[in-house]
């Protein structure tokens, strides 16, 4: 529904200006108290408690009760954590940087209406643009549809690209050489924890550091070893990553 959907984006920038984005625990969710103010506030506390403790239903069993449920536009989701970890990985860069959702030049002009194209992550070093890749949160095959749509990004820059998936166990993973000239790279990212030693979101910045290696000039290590230098040690020396 358009309305709706440009109702709630109207209602996401009103909250933009007043709610802080400050990461929040469990624990912390499970002391906040309500008033008879802010008690219709209980419910939506309680179901961001679970999310965050990653409580689900593993079944469902067939009824005639009533219920309710959330839907989670997942392929937002997952654009936003790898645009947000493309960021967390040149943070401390001062040669690299990665800007999500940003406008580059188109390779059809002149028409009307004109033509727009933004990545959802373009990785630049310095002002030159170096990558580009979209997140797509699909499962089976791939669309042929993607391919162009990324052929059109690389081509506008003469670039390498990346199409990202969730975690398939590699079944979608391959790639493709375009216009003989660069590669387009189709990976998987971990979407699910599988250790207890880091956090999801630190295991997702570094399953998507190592992918990106395969086509950038940057290595793993060498950017941990950026990330890790304490400021005496940077001292006179040129950021790398």
């Amino acid at each position: 529904d358009n309305q709706l959907s440009s109702q709630l984006q109207r209602q996401h920038r009103q909250l933009k200006t007043w709610v802080s984005t400050d990461p929040v625990t469990p624990a912390e969710l499970a002391r906040v108290e309500t008033s008879r103010l802010n008690e219709h506030y209980e419910t939506i506390l309680r179901l961001a408690e679970n999310v965050l403790r990653n409580s689900y239903l593993d079944s469902f069993v067939p009824t005639k009760q009533t219920s309710f449920g959330i839907l989670v536009n997942m392929n937002t989701v997952f654009e936003n954590a790898i645009e947000r970890a493309a960021q967390d990985i040149f943070r401390e860069s001062e040669e690299w940087g990665a800007t999500p959702q940003s406008r580059i030049k188109p390779i059809a002009t002149g028409g009307d209406p004109p033509v727009n194209m933004y990545p959802d992550v373009v990785i630049k070093r310095g002002d030159e643009v170096q990558l580009v890749a979209d997140a797509k949160w699909k499962t089976g095959t791939i669309s042929q549809s993607d391919i162009y749509q990324m052929t059109s990004y690389m081509l506008a820059h003469d670039v390498p690209g990346m199409l990202l998936f969730p975690k398939q166990e590699g079944e979608l993973e391959t790639s493709y050489r375009v216009d003989n000239r660069q590669d387009l790279l189709v990976r998987e990212v971990a979407t699910r924890r599988n250790s207890t030693e880091v956090s999801f979101a630190e295991a997702f910045v570094d399953d998507f550091r190592t992918t990106l290696s395969e086509v950038l000039d940057i290595s793993a290590d060498s950017v941990s070893r950026r990330m890790e230098k304490t400021p005496d040690q940077d001292e006179g020396r040129e950021n790398r990553v």
